[in-house]
């Protein structure tokens, strides 16, 4: 049922900067440079991040793998309702548990995701994330809609279900290995050795693999800082409802010096 959850680290202890690193900051801030003053608040993750962005990562997806394990379960169970003419009420009495589960659950993941958020301290990396996050889109960033395609989720196709957790009050975000319409499109259901080979597939890469694939979604996940592929300017323009069919977005074969020498391992 996904990615195993692991229990929450002590909140990092945290460095105190330059009082003109903070004033830089700021001055990038208030004269509206957004990719600048991101960038500039990168170079500060390796002293300032104590691996919070790691753990908000982490939480984040236990949460929407869940939720749409869920999903998937609530789907199923009306399906099973719809089609028992037979009055057995054993494998609905089975899924309801199920659905149960997986809702309680949810609820616990919600509240975990919430006090990592709230214990989170005010740095200029942590700063750089609300900057970022202050768009409730932000997920729907062309690289991270790409990925969701590649890996065959629902930005591959014309259903549009990424874009629509949001206003349907789910835990937004793209598509897990839970999802149920994902599931439905290619036509059989995965079971516990395929999930976890392709889980590992995505999350247990190493050495210049996992800078390549972890690093770059990391930093545009928590922050989101300028790539040569993407024109330099305002990021958030960089958000879209789908991926358009006749601009597909640019590929990654290669992310610049700059950025491979953040160490976000």
């Amino acid at each position: 049922m996904g990615p195993p959850q692991t229990k929450e680290k002590n909140t990092p202890q945290v460095q105190v900067l330059d009082d003109r690193v903070i004033k830089k900051e700021f001055e990038l801030y208030r004269a509206g440079k957004i990719e600048a003053v991101q960038e500039y608040r990168m170079q500060y993750f390796d002293i300032m991040d104590g691996d919070y962005s790691g753990r908000l990562l982490q939480a984040e997806d236990e949460l929407l793998n869940n939720s749409q394990y869920e999903e998937a379960l609530r789907k199923r169970l009306a399906g099973e309702e719809n089609e028992n003419t037979s009055g057995e009420n054993g494998p609905l009495q089975d899924l309801q548990k199920k659905v149960s589960e997986a809702e309680r659950q949810t609820w616990i993941l919600k509240r975990r995701l919430w006090a990592l958020r709230s214990a989170a301290p005010d740095t200029i990396f942590t700063r750089g994330i609300t900057l970022w996050r202050s768009n409730p889109k932000w997920f729907m960033h062309r690289a991270l809609c790409e990925d969701c395609a590649g890996k065959g989720g629902c930005c591959g196709r014309g259903c549009g279900c990424c874009a629509k957790r949001l206003a349907n009050g789910v835990p937004a975000g793209h598509c897990t290995l839970e999802c149920p319409c994902c599931e439905s499109a290619r036509g059989f259901e995965l079971d516990e050795t395929e999930k976890l080979e392709l889980f590992n597939m995505f999350s247990a890469a190493s050495g210049d693999e996992k800078w390549r694939r972890d690093g770059r979604f990391r930093l545009i996940m928590i922050q989101l800082i300028g790539y040569d592929n993407y024109k330099k300017g305002n990021p958030f323009k960089q958000i879209v409802d789908s991926l358009p069919k006749d601009d597909p977005p640019p590929r990654y074969e290669s992310l610049s010096g700059a950025l491979r020498d953040l160490d976000v391992s």
